[in-house]
Parts: C-alpha cells; structure tokens; sequence
C-alpha cells in the first residue's frame, strides 16, 4: 500500500536539494525497505521533537519523505509545513483559506491526504495517512488528527454555516458583521443581543446540538475553515 508520503512527494520536484545516498535498510518512519535514502541527520533539524515516529531502527529515511520535509518553493524558503493542502493521484495542491470548506466538504479522488494547519510551524505529512473513503476520514492537521464522518457534517454544517451568515440587512457593508462570530460558535457564549437578533428558540435549539461537539476537534476544524454566507433571504 503506498505511504501519504510517496503520494505526496511524487508531485514534488525536489529531490535535487537532497543528498540521496544507495542504501540498504530499512525507512525509519515507515519500515519498509529502501534502497535509496536520505540520512535523517540531513533531514531532520535539531528542533524535531516527534521521535515516536521514527519507529525502526534505521538512520535513513526513505526519498519521499526526506522530501516532505525539503523545501519546496523555487526560493528554498518553505516547505510543506508552512501550507495547508490536498494530494490524490492526480496532483498536489496547495489550499488557501477560502478553498479549505469546499475541499472538505466535497468528493475527492481516492487515496488522498488531506493537511490543514493551524500555524504553519510543524510538519504533519510524515503523521499523515492516506485516505479511502469520503464519508469516513481523517483530516491531518497541527493540532491532531480530526475524525470527520457525514453523520457529524450533516448535524454540524448547516448550524454553523447559518451562524457564521452576514446579518441581513449587512450584507452591503464593508465589516460583513454575521450573527455569531467563530470563537462564539466554538464556545456557545453569545450576548443576549445576539440571542435576540438571529431567534431566540431557533438558537437555543441549534445550540444544544453544537454543545454535543463542542471542545471536539472536529467543531474546530469545521469551523476553522468556515467562509461568511450572505444570505438571499
């Protein structure tokens, strides 16, 4: 089974800034045999503190995850660690704020992985995993793994996104005020204005369904990757 890390990497042009070397062992992340690696004393900075996950004892990694960890930008500047981003068979591709909800919510070739961060510091490709089912599946992220499945979308999704809708009669506005705000929505304190202004029974419904996800990191991703709606009502 191919690792998220060759799927990732097989759309990366950038195994010219590694010092690939012919080995005979294993890969120290994933323990499959290699026969080419990169040693992880040239991968690896002093600031890598996740050892759990060189799990076999190995002094190489494989190609395609010292590549994961390479820059990847004509610069030399960043790497995958400073992007969020989706990689399939088809391609691999860097996702901005506002294309984060539709690639979430929407089908997506199989395999993939999936990588949202939160802060753009730490390397989750070599956690990741790659993925087989759109209805059940695992979101890779900075902040942990996110469990998401449909049953939780379908309760999550239409509630948050009504919240996170511009007040009508706002929508021409250059601040695009909505009813609730993202911290609001992951906490459930809301002033009583607010209460009052988008209904005070239809929010106190909504938000017995948001207390069952709230602290989880899906209410959080979910609502991380959330786009204002203005409403055509």
């Amino acid at each position: 089974m191919q690792t998220a890390t060759a799927l990732i990497a097989q759309h990366l042009n950038n195994q010219g800034s590694l010092k690939i070397e012919e080995t005979k062992t294993v890969c120290a992340f994933s323990g499959l045999r290699i026969s080419k690696g990169v040693a992880l004393k040239n991968v690896l900075s002093a600031n890598f503190t996740d050892a759990a996950y060189i799990r076999h004892p190995s002094k190489y990694c494989a190609v395609d995850v010292a590549q994961c960890f390479a820059p990847v930008t004509s610069d030399g500047k960043a790497s995958l660690r400073n992007f969020s981003f989706i990689a399939t068979p088809s391609g691999l591709t860097m996702l901005k704020r506002e294309d984060m909800q539709q690639v979430l919510f929407s089908e997506k070739e199989t395999p993939f992985v999936l990588c949202i961060s939160y802060n753009q510091k730490k390397h989750i490709s070599y956690k990741s995993r790659p993925q087989y089912d759109n209805n059940n599946f695992t979101v890779f992220t900075d902040g942990g793994d996110v469990e998401i499945n449909q049953y939780d979308v379908s309760e999550i999704l239409p509630i948050v996104t009504a919240w996170y809708t511009v007040v009508k009669g706002k929508e021409d506005t250059a601040a695009l005020p909505t009813y609730f705000t993202k911290d609001e929505i992951l906490s459930g304190e809301v002033g009583t204005h607010k209460i009052m202004a988008y209904g005070e029974s239809k929010f106190f419904a909504e938000t017995a369904v948001l207390e069952k996800y709230r602290r989880s990191n899906a209410l959080k991703l979910i609502v991380h990757v959330l786009q204002k709606l203005k409403s055509n009502a």
